[in-house]
């Protein structure tokens, strides 16, 4: 999460293009954070850890503009 990561490269010419994430029973509670080993000496992580499923719920509201459904 230092946003130092390259993405591949796109082999699509003149196509629309769609990305999703795709978490398969993701542990809503395991803390997401910056790997120490990707930050530069010094360095603080651009964003701070968040619980698994916060961070699907909260992805889930951007994209669709309304809140997520939540467990009973």
């Amino acid at each position: 999460m230092s946003d130092q990561q390259i993405r591949a490269a796109s082999r699509t010419v003149n196509r629309d293009r769609y990305s999703v994430a795709s978490f398969f029973n993701p542990n809503y509670n395991y803390q997401v954070a910056c790997l120490p080993t990707s930050l530069a000496e010094g360095a603080t992580p651009l964003y701070p850890p968040c619980p698994m499923g916060e961070h699907i719920k909260d992805m889930f509201e951007r994209t669709y503009g309304r809140k997520a459904a939540t467990a009973a």
